[in-house]
């Protein structure tokens, strides 16, 4: 008898498929909250190609346009260029290239009146913006590699009529840059969000990344910004930062490059005075190497993975920030160092994401305390207005999800023995900052004749932040998500 029972055991065992051993699922109220918000569009023609608007697309800086079979390259001749487009879809034969320095940008303003479809294959040697208010669709199969980019369901703030572009508009786009526009208080990205209330919630703007998506970024962030954004792909950024963004009215965005802990953009968003709030969902895979990833918006649900790793002397970080209607509170050199942003280690979770709870359940308690003063860092930009979002939001973390930090740090029982062999008191150095210890690592390093190398003193391991037991990991202590 037990050995019949052990057979049909190994029957069903051995016959049972792999991949639901492995399988990260969603609860079924949950996966049925997703699917039903998700719709999806139909794909163009294999051979389509972005079409151009009336007259010479070129609305600001120089470019040209040749077009091969279904190829379509475009050649940048200028540091920054603004294109304007009739359509920008591109089909699952299709591809195209720009031609550009790596420090260049291109913006691209789309004015259809249906979302871009990219299905195929979209290359660029620099940065560039697709910024159509009816949002972006990277389709089953689409293949993205670009230095950097911003897709948004939104408009360049203060360039509403391409067509009638003035020579003062052209200037200022050419000579300043995109994100000086922070300093003056003014969100980059705005939605015109009377007309989204009025085109009703199956009809919203939305950027989405379809399952077998892959987008991929080198050096530069990768930032994905509407009402709604939904992640079912696979988003890479190499060295640099993967933005969600959700928001119905402003978007804010901000130089970090003084920031240790942050590499790429600060950002905020503004829903407006409506009901309704923007929202991220990240059903597929986000990895920031040596960088930091940022989902913010009112209602965010974290379904998938994401991943971020960190070397000694470059911090990765993932913040998820469940907050909206940015309000602006003054130069960043007068705040305080918690006013906008702290990190108790590799993974920060905003003060305001204050309704976490596990299994997918959200919750009013708050998550977690303020850091102790020593934790606390001073993330902010390096120049510009503060903007801090004031309304608290909610966050989902799916039973099965990863929310993952590699971390590389300083190994101090390495290191103390050395610090001490080179004059340095090593009570001295430990009481100082992170960025700080590295920097002064890094001045012996500078000394050829002591032959002090800092990749010697460093260790390795991984922050899973987010485990299936709901326990939330800063600093090497557990937090029960209440």
């Amino acid at each position: 008898m037990l050995k019949r029972f052990l057979v049909l055991y190994l029957v069903i065992y051995l016959s049972w498929p792999i991949s639901s051993l492995y399988a990260r699922t969603l609860p079924a109220q949950m996966q049925q909250a997703v699917i039903s918000r998700h719709i999806k569009v139909p794909a163009p023609a294999a051979n389509a190609l972005p079409g151009t608007a009336s007259g010479d697309f070129v609305r600001a800086g120089a470019a040209s346009l040749t077009q091969q079979d279904n190829t379509l390259v475009i050649d940048q001749e200028t540091a920054k260029v603004l294109l304007e487009w009739a359509t920008f879809d591109i089909g699952s034969g299709s591809t195209v290239k720009f031609n550009q320095n790596p420090e260049d940008v291109a913006v691209n303003v789309i004015q259809d009146a249906r979302p871009s479809r990219i299905f195929g294959k979209l290359v660029a040697d620099g940065q560039i913006y697709l910024l159509n208010q009816n949002g972006v669709i990277f389709g089953e199969g689409s293949q993205v590699n670009v230095r950097g980019m911003i897709a948004a369901a939104a408009k360049l703030n203060g360039y509403d009529d391409l067509a009638s572009i003035s020579e003062d508009q052209k200037l200022t786009f050419l000579q300043n840059s995109l994100l000086d526009v922070i300093g003056d208080g003014k969100a980059l990205l705005v939605v015109d969000d009377e007309a989204i209330r009025e085109l009703g919630e199956e009809n919203l703007p939305r950027i989405i990344v379809e399952k077998g998506a892959a987008i991929h970024s080198n050096d530069a962030p990768v930032v994905l910004a509407g009402p709604e954004v939904e992640n079912y792909g696979d988003i890479l950024a190499s060295n640099s930062q993967v933005v969600l963004a959700g928001g119905r009215k402003d978007f804010y965005l901000a130089v970090s490059d003084n920031d240790y802990d942050l590499r790429g953009y600060l950002v905020e968003v503004n829903s407006g005075s409506g009901s309704e709030r923007g929202k991220v969902t990240n059903a597929g895979s986000i990895v920031a190497t040596l960088g930091n990833v940022t989902l913010v918006g009112s209602e965010i649900i974290q379904a998938g993975e994401i991943k971020a790793t960190s070397a000694v002397d470059v911090n990765g970080s993932i913040h998820i920030m469940a907050r909206d209607q940015a309000k602006e509170v003054g130069d960043f050199q007068t705040l305080a160092r918690n006013s906008a942003y702290w990190s108790a280690a590799n993974f920060d979770v905003a003060r305001e994401s204050t309704n976490l709870k596990p299994d997918g359940v959200t919750s009013s308690a708050g998550l977690v305390p303020d850091p102790p003063a020593d934790q606390q860092t001073n993330q902010r930009p390096s120049t510009g207005k503060a903007f801090i979002g004031r309304e608290g939001g909610s966050v989902t973390f799916a039973p099965g999800s990863v929310t993952q930090v590699a971390v590389q740090d300083l190994d101090h029982g390495k290191l103390t023995p050395l610090l001490v062999d080179h004059g340095v008191d090593p009570v001295a150095f430990y009481k100082q900052s992170e960025a700080q210890q590295i920097a002064q690592i890094k001045k012996l390093e500078s000394d050829a004749e002591r032959q002090f190398r800092l990749s010697d003193h460093v260790k390795y391991a991984t922050n899973q932040s987010l485990q299936r037991d709901s326990r939330l990991h800063v600093a090497g202590k557990s937090i029960d998500l209440q």
